[in-house]
């Protein structure tokens, strides 16, 4: 028998045959924050443009086993994310910023479906409404599923291999480990070995705790061996017998074991992510203490606590492990927030009838309130600031202040009144607004800041599709410049390699950076001339010829 749920529950395992209210009202949030000018700005450094390229130039060759990047095998990623990018690409015939991000929000849609869904199963129907509000209302989960990012695709898939291991062990135990194991190698190929890690350390501190490891020794679990090897496997051996052990060195000893071990790049404390969930998860990280105080009790069902344990040791392996890592970025964590959504939506709906324990539906009102001001606080600032350094920002910045402004007053009015569903849905709202605004009017605006499009067009007028262009001493994979002129620019490291292209009796082009440039004009013996200066985001980058034009 299974000790985590009834057969009753166990009938009701499948995805609901109707549409009820709250999955519609959480489909149509994740429709409205996510999709909505997905393609109205271009792509963005460092990311979205190396990923876009690499899939482009795939495009470009024909091939479907590697992406290439600047003509370069492209080494630090696998293969399903560039593979679903030039799939999403197919209507428009080539890759373009919308097709790009499509993989990002297509996953993070079906990630609130599955949040609403197994909210809905284990914790009650607006517990599952309400986790999903608080994961689509995250401000580091809207970012990423409008970006061209690969961690959503894998997000989506832990999830999905743990919750069918949960399953499995209510029944029919070698068809749900199958699923998951075939969910942790899409996993890994997504992202790599943390596939399987991250699910499989989560799984096996839930049997011990539940003291139930004897479940390991089951002969299903061949089954989910046997899914896991035949989806992950079969790329990585392709390479091996192909050619391309180079890639999976580099890719298993250096992109994975080194930058947990010794990180060449992203190295950050182990306290880290501390910092980020408060920022990344705001308003949502102020009511962990309240969950941890109201985690189930023995007399609560089963199948709830049951629930609440996976959900929440799922976090603190995510957590753990990023955390032990040498190498930090805050968008690693991202598959921790589906769990803590989760646990965060049953203590509000807790919260909201008063069944969690002593004071805390008092507190939780409290930091909604406070969540609601901090908010309109923060709105009020940024008028401030932008006023003196960017005043061009300064008119969608006063309309975002008087969109938390008047949600924080609503919210303290219906908190008064003792409205404490209402006002919870004000500051959801209020979120929502939020981010719709700065998707739409905003982020649009900072793309003439960030984009590279109109600098490559201004190579192009000077070096067109032919003339010899190069660049030096660039991130090996910057790509956005390749991406808006659709050409490639082969890079160069050494200052002797750069005066011999600039000898050349042709006249030819380079890119080069601003901290370059200055050792440059001290040092360098060929002559070089200014064509282009642009600022893009942080950086400035110039073009230069060997003879005036």
């Amino acid at each position: 028998m299974c000790r985590h749920r009834t057969p009753r529950d166990m009938a009701a395992d499948p995805l609901p045959r109707r549409l009820t209210p709250g999955l519609l009202l959480i489909l149509g949030m994740g429709l409205l924050l996510f999709f909505p000018g997905l393609g109205n700005h271009d792509l963005w450094d460092p990311n979205e443009p190396v990923f876009a390229e690499g899939a482009r130039e795939m495009q470009e060759r024909g091939t479907w086993l590697l992406p290439y990047v600047n003509g370069e095998v492209y080494l630090d990623k696998p293969i399903l994310y560039f593979w679903a990018l030039r799939v999403a690409s197919l209507p428009w015939g080539s890759v373009t910023e919308t097709s790009a991000r499509l993989p990002s929000a297509l996953p993070a849609l079906a990630t609130l479906m599955l949040v609403y869904w197994f909210g809905r199963r284990f914790f009650g129907e607006r517990a599952g409404v309400l986790a999903a509000a608080v994961l689509a209302t995250a401000p580091v989960f809207v970012w990423e599923a409008r970006f061209a990012q690969m961690d959503p695709m894998l997000m989506l898939f832990l999830l999905l291999s743990l919750l069918c291991f949960h399953r499995a062990r209510c029944g029919r135990a070698a068809l749900w480990l199958a699923a998951s194991g075939a969910w942790a190698g899409l996993a890994v190929l997504t992202k790599g070995p943390m596939g399987l890690v991250l699910p499989g350390a989560a799984a096996l501190v839930v049997l011990a705790l539940e003291r139930d490891l004897r479940f390991l020794w089951r002969p299903a679990w061949l089954a989910g061996a046997a899914a896991f090897l035949v989806v992950a496997t079969p790329w990585y051996l392709t390479l091996a017998f192909t050619g391309h052990g180079d890639w999976l060195h580099e890719f298993f000893l250096r992109q994975n074991v080194g930058r947990f071990l010794d990180p060449f790049d992203h190295a950050r404390p182990f306290y880290y992510y501390g910092k980020r969930f408060l920022t990344d998860l705001f308003p949502w990280c102020l009511f962990l203490p309240l969950l941890l105080l109201d985690r189930p009790r023995a007399g609560d069902p089963a199948a709830e606590r049951g629930a609440w344990r996976l959900m929440a040791v799922y976090a603190a392996v995510v957590l753990a492990f990023f955390s032990a890592a040498g190498a930090k970025r805050g968008v690693y964590i991202l598959p921790l927030y589906p769990a803590y959504a989760l646990l965060v939506g049953r203590f509000l709906d807790r919260a909201l009838t008063g069944a969690a324990s002593g004071k805390l539906p008092r507190v939780a009102r409290v930091l909604t309130q406070v969540a609601a001001l901090a908010l309109a606080t923060q709105g009020l600032l940024a008028v401030y600031y932008l006023q003196s350094r960017y005043p061009e920002f300064t008119a969608p910045a006063a309309w975002l202040a008087g969109i938390t402004v008047a949600g924080a007053l609503v919210l303290v009015v219906l908190n008064a009144r003792g409205r404490s569903t209402a006002a919870l849905a004000t500051l959801m709202g209020t979120l929502a607004a939020v981010y719709l605004m700065a998707a739409l009017i905003i982020v649009p605006q900072v793309d003439a800041y960030k984009s590279a499009r109109p600098f490559s067009r201004r190579i192009l007028e000077h070096a067109g599709q032919d003339a010899p262009l190069r660049s030096y001493r660039f991130w090996k994979w910057r790509s956005n410049y390749l991406f808006y002129t659709r050409r490639l620019m082969p890079n160069m490291n050494a200052m002797e390699d750069l005066e011999q292209f600039l000898s050349t009796p042709e006249q030819v082009y380079v890119l080069i950076r601003e901290r370059d440039r200055r050792r440059l004009t001290a040092d360098l013996q060929a002559s070089f001339h200014p064509l282009e200066t642009a600022h893009i985001g942080a950086k400035t980058v110039h073009l230069y010829t060997n003879r005036p034009e």
